[in-house]
């Protein structure tokens, strides 16, 4: 889906909205990196981070209309992005103007890997000290290559060591916590 047309923005939203009218959610996150082409070659970034953040204020806006209709307090909304700082922009994902539509935290993520690097740093820059920065950790740390396509390929399991060193290094540069995703 390419979210330059308004109706693929629309038919998400619905998706979203629907589930925020009718269920006693405390928040929402947002993944920009599970499916993260969501623009067609040639797009400039400006118009991906005006497209990104105005859904990101549409659905902050709903979020807090529908809290309100059901007697419930603030929804946080959270968004998961990549972690290396220099494919942001190509997805759209500004931190300092997502904090602005109102996300309160970013998951910063490698996808399937636990990395260890100064993206914490980075994305502390660029978004400010209110926005909540999660480091995300996984299962894996190192693939090899695939043996019969994608999915294939062996891994290297974290280890607990590299769990605690990979949460030190976020702390030390500024996570507000770290996370877990597990495949």
């Amino acid at each position: 889906f390419d979210w330059t047309i308004s109706e693929v923005r629309d038919y998400k939203f619905s998706l979203i909205e629907e589930a925020c009218a009718n269920y006693d959610i405390a928040g929402l996150e947002l993944d920009f990196l599970r499916h993260w082409v969501r623009f067609k070659p040639g797009t400039p970034q400006t118009e991906r981070r005006e497209i990104t953040t105005q859904f990101v204020q549409r659905v902050r806006d709903m979020l807090d209309r529908t809290a309100s209709a059901r007697g419930l307090p603030r929804r946080r909304l959270c968004i998961r992005v990549p972690a290396k700082a220099e494919v942001r922009p190509g997805q759209g994902v500004d931190l300092g103007d997502l904090a602005k539509a109102g996300v309160g935290m970013v998951n910063l993520s490698y996808s399937y890997f636990t990395w260890q690097d100064e993206s914490v740093a980075t994305a502390r820059e660029e978004a400010g000290s209110d926005l909540a920065l999660y480091a995300e950790m996984t299962h894996c740390t190192m693939t090899g290559k695939a043996t019969n396509g994608s999915g294939t390929q062996p891994f290297l399991r974290t280890t607990d060591d590299q769990f605690y060193t990979t949460a030190q290094m976020a702390y030390e540069q500024g996570a507000t916590g770290v996370s877990f995703f597990n495949f």
